[in-house]
């Protein structure tokens, strides 16, 4: 019931679709003197192609044969990649008894770095600009800074930590300093702690403090010898205000078997009494004002972690941190930790293991590091979501700015910048919680500013 029309036809395009797959055919078939031969093969492709596609898709001969010629065409070799790689293949969509071809539009993400290293800026204005309406120096509200990915020594480093300081002189004193981790690079060591966090931010740390990298062998005399010393440092005087991190991947890789015998937590002893007793000050939270409450997270753990401890530790911060959110009668409710699950950066890729509901858990803002930006993006976790910031800041040392501009942009990103480093500033007043990204370019300029 098929005339030679149609054989011609179909025989055309299955040749057609194979020059397009990249198949090669033995053309000497085809030029070949004896017609009969040529024929006997077009019959044979049209056999094998009523049984597997007629037959199987149920689909008529003209609608099909129309839809091959008219929406599958082979692409020439002169427009591969320099690569020499085929074009991308269309993405198929079946349904009961029609094929939809759907393009496949290629994601370009950022995943590129550059070295600013040299971090020559023009001098620090001597008077800063205030952050919105609200702010002015003669109402000294409630302020902070946040810090991200800034503890290495250099010219960013530095020119950072002049402005965290000029910051400090304008606006506060501060009331606390939060990080997003990354605190000590390249492996979280003592000597690295003490000559960034030490050096550089020393007077938002616990007095008399002494670091001393945990040894893999004869470690349980030195737990047992640190453990006096943890009780000795809180119970006496604590500084008025303190530093209050989430733990980098930098800071926790190298040390995860020393738990809370790390550097990190010999600086940052103060966390062990802030966690509940089964995180050892991986986790926890903190209320320094009725209408504030923060929350940090360990985001180097999950349930891919190689220790059973480790895993224990990431199961009880979930469950932990779903019932601190719901409990909490803070307006403001921030949730930090180190890896973001939301950022056009790519560099590394993103932690979709920590892509928790964290709306509906009841958080109003999260802010993360690791990523040498910063963004704000409203992100939603699911279709009833309103959406809240997701604030990634990077930028407060580390000379690699990660790229984020010639790639395709996240959805729900409100602004990206990476063109030099800074601090983020939080000033709660009685009606909001307003934010501001302060740069070092142009002596301190505002890049970014938004409320809650």
């Amino acid at each position: 019931g098929i005339n030679a029309e149609y054989m011609g036809t179909v025989f055309n395009r299955i040749i057609e679709r194979q020059a397009y797959l990249g198949f090669t055919i033995d053309h000497a078939i085809f030029q070949a003197p004896c017609i009969m031969f040529k024929y006997f093969t077009a019959a044979i492709y049209a056999y094998i192609f009523c049984h597997l596609v007629i037959c199987s898709a149920s689909v008529d001969l003209p609608h099909l044969t129309h839809r091959v010629s008219n929406r599958i065409r082979p692409t020439p070799p002169s427009h591969f990649s320099h690569h020499n790689h085929p074009p991308q293949l269309p993405r198929l969509h079946h349904s009961s008894n029609v094929q939809t071809i759907i393009p496949v539009k290629p994601v370009k993400r950022c995943t590129e770095f550059e070295n600013q290293s040299d971090c020559h800026y023009p001098p620090l204005q001597a008077d800063l600009p205030p952050c919105g309406e609200h702010i002015s120096a003669a109402d000294s509200p409630f302020v902070f800074p946040v810090l991200g990915d800034f503890g290495i020594r250099g010219n960013c480093h530095d020119r950072v930590a002049d402005l965290f300081h000029n910051l400090n002189n304008r606006f506060g004193p501060f009331q606390f300093v939060l990080t997003t981790g990354d605190n000590a690079y390249w492996g979280g060591s003592c000597h690295e702690h003490d000559d960034v966090v030490g050096t550089s931010y020393g007077e938002f740390l616990l007095p008399n403090l002494q670091c001393v990298d945990p040894p893999k062998s004869g470690f349980d005399l030195f737990a047992a010898s640190l453990d006096k010393d943890y009780e000795r440092r809180l119970s006496g005087p604590h500084p008025k205000v303190l530093m209050y991190p989430t733990i980098g991947n930098h800071d926790y890789n190298n040390y995860g078997y020393a738990s809370k015998y790390m550097p990190y937590f010999q600086y940052f002893t103060h966390l062990l009494e802030m966690s509940p007793r089964e995180g050892n000050g991986h986790y926890y939270s903190f209320q320094p004002h009725p209408n504030l409450e923060f929350f940090c997270l360990n985001s180097n753990l999950n349930n891919a972690s190689k220790e059973a401890k480790e895993r224990e530790i990431s199961q009880s911060q979930i469950e932990w941190i779903r019932e601190a959110l719901q409990d909490s009668t803070a307006q403001h409710k921030v949730v930090f930790f180190h890896h973001p699950p939301v950022c056009t950066s790519q560099h590394g890729g993103l932690a979709d293991w920590m892509d928790f509901p964290f709306e509906q858990w009841g958080a109003t803002a999260v802010m993360n590091g690791h990523m040498h930006v910063y963004e704000r993006t409203i992100h939603r976790k699911s279709e009833e979501d309103r959406g809240i910031p997701y604030i990634v800041q990077g930028l407060s040392g580390h000379s690699w700015i990660y790229s984020l501009h010639h790639c395709d942009h996240i959805p729900g990103s409100q602004l990206r910048y990476n063109r030099a480093h800074g601090v983020l500033m939080g000033f709660l007043n009685e009606s909001s919680l307003d934010f501001c990204f302060y740069s070092v370019e142009d002596g301190g300029k505002i890049i970014d500013s938004f409320s809650l």
